[in-house]
Formats: structure tokens, sequence, C-alpha cells
């Protein structure tokens, strides 16, 4: 080996060397627990707004939200079951299919109600005890009534509301606020048979869709949303105000979007 060769790597080879001594020497960062985002939607209202837990990296079992007593179910404690039990506080019947949350019961018999799991806006295709959920996740549990035969897909399915004029979402007093309303509507939720696990059926994402005939209020404000999911409401009530978007005292659609906060600006409401 050349004289060249041996001065032009000797002092790259001595800081690798250094570089790997520090390497070892640094302590072991732990890996932080995934934190999830968990709803409750009820027939005629919120149950639970947006609410952020933390769950454990599935190397145990799940726990109490409060850590007294055990749970009848031994499930994960990455999974929703987890995620459900500390987002409600235990208010609920802790059962694989649930029936019974924050007071609120949906029962099969004699109305098809059911308590419906989504899993990032998509109908679950694992249940609450098998979903193993990653850092940032959200988990929806929407009441909902079963859909019409063949396909028995129920209405109440996920929604998100976005401003889409002002962008700012800071609006002059007796000015339009245009939005726009999403929903995630399921093709199938039955799926096709896991060739790599006979007992899992795997059910393709929800498609987003334009929320057509869904009822945005804000305040005193409201519009119905026309064939492209967009709604035009005229502002004349000064300061914060929710958005929403919702089928008011429908029979099977109990949807519900997360509400987003504007400003009605009458030159002295809004920062």
């Amino acid at each position: 080996m050349s004289d060249r060769f041996i001065r032009r790597w000797r002092v790259p080879l001595a800081l690798l060397v250094a570089l790997m001594t520090t390497c070892l020497a640094l302590p072991a960062v732990a890996a932080a627990d995934p934190e999830v985002t968990v709803r409750v939607e009820g027939e005629s209202g919120t149950l639970l707004a947006e609410t952020v837990v933390e769950i454990g990296t599935g190397s145990g079992n799940a726990t109490t939200w409060n850590n007294v007593g055990s749970l009848p179910e031994t499930c994960a404690d990455d999974t929703a079951y987890q995620a459900i039990e500390k987002a409600v506080e235990g208010d609920w019947d802790r059962d694989l299919a649930p029936q019974e949350i924050l007071s609120e019961t949906h029962t099969w018999s004699p109305n098809e109600e059911i308590w419906i799991y989504y899993d990032n806006n998509n109908y679950s295709d694992w249940g609450i005890c098998d979903q193993h959920l990653a850092d940032g996740d959200t988990v929806l549990m929407q009441a909902g009534v079963s859909g019409n035969s063949p396909d028995f897909i129920p209405a109440s399915v996920p929604l998100e509301l976005e401003v889409l004029d002002p962008i700012s979402g800071i609006v002059e007093i007796d000015g339009d606020l245009t939005v726009h309303v999403t929903a995630w509507q399921p093709s199938d939720i039955f799926g096709t048979q896991d060739p790599m696990d006979p007992n899992h059926w795997i059910i393709d994402p929800s498609d987003p869709v334009d929320a057509v005939g869904y009822t945005v209020t804000a305040g005193g404000a409201s519009d119905v949303t026309d064939g492209d999911g967009e709604a035009v409401l005229t502002m004349e009530e000064a300061g914060p105000i929710d958005v929403q978007a919702s089928k008011p005292l429908d029979a099977e659609n109990w949807s519900r979007s997360v509400p987003v906060e504007v400003c009605v600006d009458d030159g002295v409401s809004c920062p």
C-alpha cells in the first residue's frame, strides 16, 4: 500500500474510531410510548372529544386506566382496547364488542344499533383487542345503525370539515365562510380472507368522498353541503365560533365532524 493512500485515510480512520467510541459510550435512550387520539360519537352528540392517551408498546397486557383492579379481557397494551380504556377512564362495559360507552348503550336487538370502530378513518378489519396501534393513530367509536342488506354498510362514518375560505380562519362580521366536508365511506365491511391468516378478513381502506347533504352549523349560521361537499355560511355573530357538520335528527346517520374553530371579527373580537 502506498504512503499516499495511508496518509489520505489516516485522519478519516482516526475520526471514525473516535465516533464509534463515543457512540458506544452514550447511554441507550428508551423509546417513548405511543400516543393515540380517541373520540367517541354518540347518537345525538359527542360523548368524548378528541383525547390523546399514551398506550404501551405491546410488550405487556392492557391495564385499567388507573391501575386499580383488572380488566375482563387479556389484550396487549398497544391495542385499541387499551386506548379506549384510558380515554374513557374505565367508563364502558370493557367488552370486546362494546355495547355501553360513557353511559350510552347500543345493542343489536331490536334496532340493529352498534358501536362501530373506525381505525384512522377506516372501517377496521380487526377487533379492538387485535388492532395494534402506532404513534399518531386515531380511534373513533361511532354509534350507528347497521346498513341495509346485502352490503350492511352503515351511514354513520367519519367526517372531516375543512375551512376553504378564508384560509386564515378569521372571518369579517357579516362575511361568508366556505367549508368542505369529507366523508370516509366504506365500500365493503366484510373484506376478503387474509392468505396469511385464515381468521382475518382484509377490508380495503375507506374512500374519502364529498359529504353531500350535511348540515354545517356555526353559532346561529347554517348551510347544507352541496354536491361538492361545500357549504357557505354568512357569519353574523362575533367572536370565536365552532363549525361542525352533522345530520341533525337523522334516524340512521349519526356522523359528526370534529369542530373547527373560526373567529368572526367585528374589529375587536379576534387577535
